[in-house]
């Protein structure tokens, strides 16, 4: 009967029940893997554009578009997995369509979701999993000239875990200051002792200190948001990153124009119900936040602290898999 009752509920949601379908090394951006090693990849010609495609009779969702290495490429998600991959286009089958045109899926509900009321200033977005499951752990690299804490790798829980899941919530500020740390964090990837989920944190990832929040990060003046966004994702995909579908905004502040501009670009606002620094305890399902840019060592002594108390490493959780209705 539980099976039974798996396989109505898969069909209800249209999610497959074998494995995601993936395309051939070739029709892909990073030659089958979700990161690249190599140098910097020009591109050009960047644009949203949403698609339809079937990729061995599954359907996903083209959100970008863009042309590098004399081919077009298009940023697509899974839209009941929420995996994304970048593929050429000339490999896919796809039809144009308008974002209130996306098939019925988790992926549609969540940007239904999203852009409903209320729209608080502070954490509006995905802060607990749907089935109170899990956790899901986020790391955040807000721009910093302080070192990378390798600390929360070099857990010997962590390591001892292969492809541990943690989303990085990367900004463009961290990134031209650390080459050589999100090096290290791409080749735990393709080593296979790393799953990362890439989440877009904004190109400058602006802040004013004493500034009140309503005035600061993206709410502050002569702010470009299309800007911080997509500027941002093709600086992930140039150095190497496939982008998720998701989006945390800086300090996690917002308001109903930022909200509704990031749900015209198909993306989903990451929030948190467990920031461990501002002593807030994670629960079964919890979306937990620490930032590893050096700025937040409490927040990184806590996660210790919860790690060691954790008898079953399997409690983390791809943050993919943060949405779903069903268990796996």
């Amino acid at each position: 009967m539980k099976t039974l009752l798996f396989l109505f509920l898969i069909a209800l949601t249209g999610v497959s029940a074998t494995a995601q379908a993936d395309l051939s090394a070739s029709c892909t951006l990073f030659k089958g893997n979700s990161v690249s090693d190599g140098g910097l990849i020009p591109l050009n010609g960047y644009q949203v554009k949403f698609r339809s495609c079937q990729i061995s009779g599954q359907n996903w969702v083209g959100i970008r578009e863009f042309n590098s290495q004399n081919r077009t490429f298009v940023l697509l998600t899974e839209p009941n997995s929420f995996k994304t991959q970048i593929a050429d286009l000339s490999c896919l089958k796809c039809n144009d369509i308008k974002l209130n045109e996306i098939s019925n899926s988790v992926y549609k509900q969540a940007i239904t979701e999203e852009l409903s009321t209320p729209f608080p200033l502070s954490n509006k977005g995905i802060t607990h999993s749907k089935l109170n499951a899990g956790l899901f752990l986020t790391m955040d690299l807000c721009p910093s000239h302080k070192d990378f804490d390798y600390s929360v790798f070099e857990n010997e829980k962590v390591k001892a875990r292969s492809e541990f899941p943690i989303a990085v919530a990367i900004s463009g500020g961290w990134m031209s200051r650390h080459e050589r740390e999100l090096q290290w964090m791409k080749n735990q990837v393709l080593n296979r002792q790393l799953d990362i989920v890439w989440v877009n944190h904004s190109y400058t990832h602006p802040y004013k200190k004493g500034v009140p929040n309503k005035d600061n990060f993206l709410l502050g003046p002569n702010i470009n948001f299309s800007d911080e966004v997509l500027k941002q994702e093709q600086y992930m995909i140039s150095n190497g990153l496939t982008p998720s579908v998701f989006f945390r905004f800086p300090g996690l502040i917002s308001n109903e124009s930022l909200i509704r501009q990031l749900g015209q670009f198909g993306l989903l606002s990451l929030g948190s119900d467990a920031w461990l620094a501002l002593d807030q305890r994670p629960t079964p399902g919890s979306v937990i936040l620490v930032h590893g840019n050096g700025n937040e060592e409490i927040g990184i002594r806590l996660l210790h602290k919860l790690i060691d108390g954790i008898a079953d490493m399997g409690i983390f959780k791809n943050l993919n898999q943060v949405l779903q209705s069903v268990p796996n």
